[in-house]
């Protein structure tokens, strides 16, 4: 047997192991239900059984909070770094490395007369970072709350900001 090779029957299953590495991250069994397209009572199976299979308590449970114990610290973080390395190992095998999204809201006339402009050499200079400007009025929009920048025009009256044309300076 090479060193440091291991009997993969030993090994707890890959399953399991990815949702330790979701729950050991966002800390709620309830997210990393949603993150894995699961319901939370099967994520809770998992963990049980992981912990089960490795004779080991990965978590303390407080009422509805839960945390890492040392040995869940110390097993995450290489958990962690192992999926990581294998979405990039797979990435790199198949030339399909995931585009970032780079979302900007605008008001529609900046966003055409003055924005674009500016932006057009971006993809360019940024080929990795997938740009998408969206145009509307910041408040009237809920793609406000997915945008890494939101511009919108603001004025002074009286000490409080308000969009321009409902109230502005005379």
């Amino acid at each position: 047997m090479v060193q440091g090779s291991r009997n993969m029957k030993s090994l707890p299953s890959l399953t399991s192991l990815r949702t330790f590495s979701v729950v050991g991250k966002c800390l709620s069994f309830t997210e990393a239900a949603r993150q894995l397209g699961v319901t939370q009572s099967a994520v809770s199976r998992q963990i049980k059984s992981l912990e089960e299979s490795l004779d080991l308590k990965l978590f303390d449970r407080v009422g509805n909070s839960i945390s890492l114990t040392i040995s869940g610290q110390s097993l995450h973080k290489r958990v962690f770094e192992t999926f990581g390395l294998m979405a990039d190992a797979v990435s790199d095998a198949t030339g399909s490395s995931q585009q970032q999204k780079l979302n900007i809201l605008a008001p529609p006339t900046l966003a055409a007369r003055w924005l674009t402009r500016r932006l057009s050499s971006y993809p360019h200079e940024f080929p990795e970072i997938e740009l998408a400007v969206h145009t509307a009025r910041a408040n009237s929009s809920k793609i406000g709350r997915q945008c890494a920048l939101v511009v919108s025009y603001m004025s002074l009256t009286m000490g409080s900001a308000s969009p321009c044309g409902k109230t502005g300076l005379r």
